[in-house]
């Protein structure tokens, strides 16, 4: 706390010196925020966040002590979500002036010292901790380091591998962070819920693919595990690829599961998976037009594997964006960032729009 109000005297004194400055600017619509004391996060990062909250401090012109207030209080939720669980935020308004300055003294930071499962019967607490550990690694290279919103999207992803194997209503819910001595201690509440296993599937909304041909795709029979991944698996990847191969650009699935009991067995479920499909419109490729570059009809032929007038193939057009990569001609392109499709809907036709540039030495690809 002595460390904050020495922070807070200083910067109080800074805004005396530039009063008169700010009053200058106080015509400006945005307000302007500044921070005396932050280093966990950029002012840019903390703004961002506001943004994604919501906070009225972004939208208000002269914000009221009020509105301040509520913005330090988010300020100091953010710093305890990365460990920073004492954190002291004070937010100072400067009268008259379109302005805000946050005094912050962020603490000791806090690693994450154990984590803790309740409510697991079929998944050890070893098991789930050392899943777990292991995923938050991968995103911040140390698994003893807490970021809240890692956690929360590492926890997602175990709540999946639990999914994976049968568990289709797995849940990981009630985080519960509190000191543990020189960390943080975790508990989080399981909620595991029965082994599912397959039943009957039930495909709607099909027309241009067989439903036996859809079926075929899901490696999974009645009476298996009911594996969520490959469940996702099929309906957003292996459907989505088939029909976009068609031209089915647009191709949607909502899968419907109906849980059940096993007659057979009391421990474990049955779900029953009605999946309605949108097709939508058919869609030709219309145009191909190469931006940056100017490329010869024969070398368009060897780059693109989609030919004009016919349907767009979503396979193909992944093919041209390999061959464009491995002629080594070029900058990478990516599908995304270098490729634009412009579709019309009441004609069912889609232009691509591609920049290509040269690349200044060839690379070992290029043959």
């Amino acid at each position: 706390m002595t460390r904050l109000l020495g922070s807070f005297l200083l910067a109080f004194l800074y805004l005396v010196v530039l009063v008169n400055t700010v009053q200058a600017q106080s015509t400006e619509n945005r307000v302007r925020i500044d921070f005396q004391g932050l280093s966990a996060f950029t002012p840019a990062e903390i703004l961002k966040k506001f943004g994604e909250q919501g906070l009225q401090i972004l939208r208000e012109t002269n914000p009221p002590q009020n509105t301040v207030n509520e913005a330090a209080k988010a300020l100091k939720s953010i710093l305890a979500g990365r460990g920073y669980v004492n954190a002291v935020v004070v937010g100072i308004r400067v009268e008259g002036a379109n302005q805000v300055w946050f005094v912050v003294d962020e603490g000791i930071q806090y690693s994450l010292i154990s984590l803790t499962f309740v409510g697991n019967k079929h998944f050890t607490n070893d098991e789930l901790t050392a899943r777990l550990r292991k995923s938050l690694a991968a995103f911040s290279g140390k698994a003893t380091e807490y970021d809240r919103e890692v956690l929360e999207y590492s926890l997602r992803a175990l709540a999946n591998h639990m999914r994976s194997l049968g568990y289709l209503q797995a849940r990981l819910e009630d985080l519960q962070v509190r000191l543990a001595g020189a960390g943080l201690a975790i508990t989080i509440q399981t909620t595991e819920g029965p082994l599912y296993r397959l039943g009957t599937l039930t495909v709607q909304g099909a027309k241009a693919v067989s439903i036996d041909d859809i079926k075929s795709l899901l490696p999974m029979s009645e009476g298996d595990i009911a594996d969520g991944s490959k469940i996702a698996e099929w309906l957003f990847e292996d459907l989505k690829q088939l029909y976009g191969e068609k031209g089915f650009i647009e191709y949607t699935a909502e899968p419907i599961p109906h849980f059940n009991d096993n007659p057979r067995n009391p421990e474990e479920g049955i779900v029953d998976l009605d999946v309605q499909i949108e097709e939508g419109k058919r869609f030709t490729l219309k145009a191909l037009t190469i931006e940056g570059e100017a490329l010869s009809a024969k070398q368009q032929a060897a780059f693109f594997a989609l030919r004009v007038g016919d349907f767009f193939n979503q396979r193909l057009f992944d093919e041209s964006v390999t061959r464009i990569n491995q002629s080594g001609l070029f900058e990478p392109v990516d599908a995304y960032k270098n490729f634009k499709l412009a579709t019309d809907q009441k004609n069912a036709t889609v232009a691509v729009i591609v920049s290509l540039k040269k690349r200044s030495v060839l690379t070992p690809n290029h043959h």
